[in-house]
């Protein structure tokens, strides 16, 4: 899907808007499997590496929707979702920002 190859190009505005939509199109079971399909964990780990906290914290959106599906826990897990969610939480913490959106993607994991 374009939204896919749009956070491949790695420009920061694009991928905050292709996040976003991501997002919410991982509400639905079928896209769910065919963003999987088209190699979107990775891509979303790599991004929760990327940038200050703000641009971090957008990534997590998407992993937030697609954690929900049981059947993608797994598949998050190995593709090395766990370490930088939760450095991201503690650095939002440490700032004084706060991480409940983290703490909400986090709390399927437990």
């Amino acid at each position: 899907p374009p939204l896919v190859a749009l956070l491949r190009a790695g420009n920061a505005d694009g991928n905050r808007v292709a996040l976003l939509a991501i997002g919410w199109l991982a509400t639905d079971a079928p896209t769910r499997a065919l963003l999987v399909g088209e190699g979107v964990l990775p891509l979303l780990v790599a991004l929760l590496h990327v940038g200050n906290l703000s641009d971090k914290s957008h990534s997590n959106f998407p992993l937030a929707m697609l954690v929900r599906a049981e059947s993608l826990r797994s598949p998050i897990v190995d593709a090395g979702a766990l370490p930088p969610l939760v450095a991201l939480l503690g650095q939002m913490y440490a700032d004084g920002i706060g991480g409940n959106n983290i703490c909400s993607t986090l709390q399927y994991f437990a």
